[in-house]
């Protein structure tokens, strides 16, 4: 069954209705629908074909609670929500009414799962997501290290420079996988851009020197209706330092303006960073447990405290709020 396709197809029907519709919905971006895929195809491995006609709601919400992979380790909690919530959209583009004890069910073990989440945060200030990155984790002075001794290889590998340029865009300002393909475009062509076709994509924008102003790299960061509150701030220039590095990036790969500079998925970035961490440290450092170690610096682990003004600054910019920044990220 092709599962994207009964879901887009009920999706092109809701966005054709009013925005104060209750019922709209609005497109899903390709590596949403892409991620929906992947969580379905094993919702059919655990618990096989047309498994919502064939399993009630008990057997499929304490199987996968209680799901342990081939290592035997427990499935994440994070994975368990999307695994409901991909569940949810597709029962909902099939028959909203017909499955409606399925769907409530689901939608109420997800907002379970998100409680869990933000109470462990709470109840454990100084713990980190889980065991994985705690058994990952290093300071703010050891990932500077790592940094510098992969910038010692860039010239060895083609891969070893792409991966310097990324962390070095984490190192000073953590976002999750927003680099991955990021287009290089001039100021000027940038702004004969339509919103439509700024949606979903996002640019490093070259702006040349002009009236006293002089010439620099702006990351722009894409806006949508729906994750405005989780988007980091939509322009952003890049610090001097990491913009020699872009500038110098950008001249050695011999891009040209209209040009992906990382043309790569976001789940490729994520499989670059932790196996380029792996090799030379011996741990799997991800984006998110980069954007932990950089807040956790930042702020000193003091979470709760006197607001100040350049955590906000680093909150707005990374894409969520200080109170998610304290809960969440401001960990060690």
């Amino acid at each position: 069954m092709d599962y994207i396709a009964i879901i887009e197809k009920a999706r092109e029907i809701t966005s054709a209705l009013p925005r104060e519709d209750t019922e709209y919905k609005p497109k899903l971006k390709e590596n949403t629908l892409k991620n929906y895929k992947t969580q379905l195809n094993k919702m059919v491995k655990i618990f096989g074909e047309n498994w919502w006609n064939e399993k009630t709601a008990d057997e499929i919400v304490e199987t996968i609670l209680a799901f342990r992979n081939n290592k035997d380790k427990p499935m994440s909690q994070t994975y368990k929500r999307n695994l409901f919530q991909a569940s949810s959209v597709l029962l909902t583009s099939l028959n909203k009414e017909e499955y409606k004890v399925l769907i409530e069910r689901f939608k109420k073990e997800m907002w379970k799962l998100n409680k869990d989440y933000g109470k462990e945060h709470e109840d454990n200030p100084f713990d980190v997501i889980s065991q994985n990155q705690k058994e990952n984790m290093i300071t703010y002075e050891e990932l500077r290290d790592y940094i510098d001794r992969v910038k010692k290889d860039i010239d060895k590998e083609e891969i070893l420079y792409m991966a310097y340029v990324i962390l070095e865009s984490l190192y000073w300002v953590p976002q999750r996988n927003e680099f991955a393909g990021m287009i290089y475009i001039g100021k000027r062509e940038f702004n004969h851009l339509s919103q439509e076709q700024r949606k979903e994509q996002n640019y490093i924008v070259d702006s040349t020197a002009s009236k006293g102003k002089p010439r620099k790299l702006t990351f722009v960061y894409y806006k949508d209706d729906t994750t405005t509150k989780t988007r980091p701030e939509e322009f952003q220039d890049l610090p001097k330092d990491l913009e020699k590095i872009w500038r110098e990036y950008i001249r050695v790969m011999n891009y040209k303006k209209g040009d992906k500079v990382l043309d790569i998925s976001r789940n490729h970035l994520s499989k670059i960073l932790t196996q380029v961490s792996e090799r030379y440290i011996g741990k799997r450092v991800s984006t998110t447990l980069i954007r932990k170690i950089k807040v956790f610096h930042f702020n000193g682990g003091k979470a709760g405290k006197e607001k100040k003004l350049e955590q906000i600054q680093l909150a707005k910019a990374m894409g969520h709020s200080v109170a998610v920044q304290d809960k969440i990220y401001n960990k060690a």
